[in-house]
């Protein structure tokens, strides 16, 4: 580990995306993939359960090699960075995850009634709310729209700015006014149905 580990998953990243198809792409495949098991092994030891490990490691991988071929780096620690960016989520996952308790009620047990915000009803009105979200997201202007639904999906301000051909400072314009503007349309629309 400690060799892999000292020369980078940045490193290995960049000779695995340089490789020429062939057996040598394939070793530096490898050579990254030990890396990036190690990296986010050492992390999250540091972080939870011995027990939770492995499961959070395969977790992270799922994630990270499923979404490496539109990876697009734009500094040096791009891959370390992002990669530790999803291993924090699921540490934060894990420390949060509230285990529900199973109730009696008449002659049901279930989680649902000791927590109620995992009923049907929550379920329903969190899909009236989702409807409305993105009713209204298609309402708004083009650029603000898109600036949002980049934000939305996970996108930098940089790479979306790069894209579109546009300053980075009018991307940040663009998602404010987007989010600013959701929320009062989203709040009318709930209070002119209460």
């Amino acid at each position: 580990m400690g060799r892999l580990h000292a020369m980078g998953v940045d490193r290995l990243y960049r000779e695995f995306a340089g490789a020429p198809a062939s057996v040598r792409k394939e070793r530096a495949k490898e050579r990254l993939g030990r890396a990036i098991n190690d990296r986010l092994r050492n992390y999250f030891r540091a972080r939870v359960d011995e027990q939770l490990v492995a499961d959070l490691v395969q977790e992270a991988n799922e994630t990270i090699w499923t979404r490496l071929a539109s990876f697009e780096p734009v500094h040096d620690q791009a891959l370390e960075r992002w990669m530790l960016s999803i291993a924090r989520i699921l540490v934060l996952r894990v420390r949060y995850r509230r285990v529900p308790r199973a109730a009696r009620v008449m002659e049901f047990e279930s989680a649902e009634f000791a927590n109620p915000a995992t009923g049907p009803s929550t379920a329903l009105r969190r899909r009236e709310r989702s409807r409305v979200l993105e009713s209204e997201l298609r309402r708004l202007a083009t650029p603000h729209r898109l600036a949002l639904v980049d934000q939305l999906a996970g996108g930098d301000v940089q790479s979306f700015a790069a894209r579109e051909g546009l300053p980075s400072a009018t991307v940040r314009s663009h998602r404010r006014r987007g989010r600013r503007s959701m929320e009062a349309r989203v709040a009318r629309r709930i209070q002119s149905r209460t």
